[in-house]
């Protein structure tokens, strides 16, 4: 159609007038419609930045909210582990205290044997020497494997901290190139602490 019109124009001084006429009328519709798809163009153009930047800065708040809860979660963690590990040593020392005063006892205890004569057999035996007070072992034992399996987890947590923040980064980096592939003239600030274009 356009080659047409382009072969008409150039022989347009030779065409009656309302073949003339007719062809000014298309003109101005094919300005009309050049213009109203420019005005296309640009209103999609800036659609689609606003929906870019958008996703941009919800892929951010994402990314911020999870750093906000991994941090947060490993400051609870190493709070509850303090806690734990100071309230742990506590018992510990009582557990000390309380086998230091078995021993007191067994020993007041054959002391008074003794002075009264009675003879090891004749006397009944609170607690013999060679029973070993197992349970704080045990205790013991599993104490340390839950310290290490609260390391593992923090460890893992704080891992995955520095993943989500690597992740982060990449991101605003995509997405700054992604900005910059749609051609944008004017100045947007980083939604990811670096300089915009």
């Amino acid at each position: 159609m356009r080659s047409l019109l382009t072969a008409l124009k150039k022989a347009s001084a030779d065409l009656p007038p309302d073949v003339q006429a007719a062809m000014q009328k298309l003109n101005q519709d094919d300005g009309k419609i050049m213009t109203k798809q420019l005005h296309a163009a640009v209103s999609n153009l800036g659609n689609a930045k606003k929906s870019l930047a958008e996703l941009s800065l919800a892929r951010a708040n994402l990314h911020t909210g999870w750093n906000s809860f991994l941090e947060a979660a490993i400051t609870r963690w190493q709070r509850y582990s303090e806690e734990f590990t100071q309230q742990d040593q506590d018992l510990a020392g009582q557990i000390e205290k309380a086998k230091e005063a078995v021993k007191v006892c067994k020993e007041n205890f054959r002391s008074l044997q003794k002075s009264e004569g009675v003879a090891k057999d004749d006397a009944t035996e609170v607690i013999s020497d060679e029973e070993e007070l197992t349970v704080p072992s045990k205790v013991d034992e599993h104490m340390c494997q839950m310290q290490e399996s609260l390391k593992a987890l923090k460890g893992g947590m704080e891992e995955e901290l520095r993943v989500a923040k690597r992740q982060r980064l990449e991101a605003g980096a995509q997405d700054t190139q992604a900005q910059e592939g749609l051609g944008s003239t004017r100045s947007t600030p980083s939604l990811y602490g670096g300089g915009g274009k």
